[in-house]
């Protein structure tokens, strides 16, 4: 049987590397620079530790909670009466940090963010029992990480800016 010995391996698995390394260098160059999609001012609320992002749902403005903890993006049961959006039944099961849990969603027909439209977006409903929403500075619904994973994003807290890419 052969044997393998001396630095032979050691070179073909530094060979590996550096062509993988090349490989991966090429494509971020053939990216290019980033090019911004949209620029939202959001609203900065309790002395700047949360910030609401205005977006328009069914053609009306409202104020939504930045969440980037969050899993889904949700509405108040007050939203969808006055959007007169039809709950819907669903699989998923939210609960708010009291415990309260919803299994109902709506579907939004139209949906604009900083200038983006788009169509039919599921919004959980925040539990009817939970007190999200209401307070000082009463928000829409939470704007949560499923309106920011498909894009770089950046948020500049020093001029309350949500930034796509």
């Amino acid at each position: 049987m052969g044997r393998i010995s001396g630095s032979g391996p050691l070179l073909w698995i530094g060979a590996i590397i550096l062509a993988s390394g090349a490989a991966c260098s090429a494509q971020a160059q053939d990216c290019g620079p980033l090019k911004r999609a949209a620029s939202i001012q959001m609203k900065p609320i309790h002395d700047g530790r949360a910030m609401l992002v205005p977006i328009t749902i069914e053609g009306t403005q409202r104020q939504l909670l930045l969440d980037t903890g969050g899993y889904m993006a949700q509405l108040t049961s007050r939203v969808v009466d006055e959007l007169k959006l039809e709950p819907r039944k669903g699989y998923v099961k939210l609960y708010d940090v009291s415990g309260n849990m919803s299994d109902r969603y709506v579907i939004a027909k139209q949906v604009d963010i900083g200038g983006m439209r788009a169509s039919n977006l599921p919004f959980m409903i925040i539990p009817p029992t939970s007190n999200l929403g209401e307070g000082e500075e009463p928000y829409d619904g939470i704007f949560s990480i499923d309106f920011l994973y498909k894009y770089d994003v950046e948020l500049d807290y020093g001029t309350n800016t949500l930034n796509y890419f």
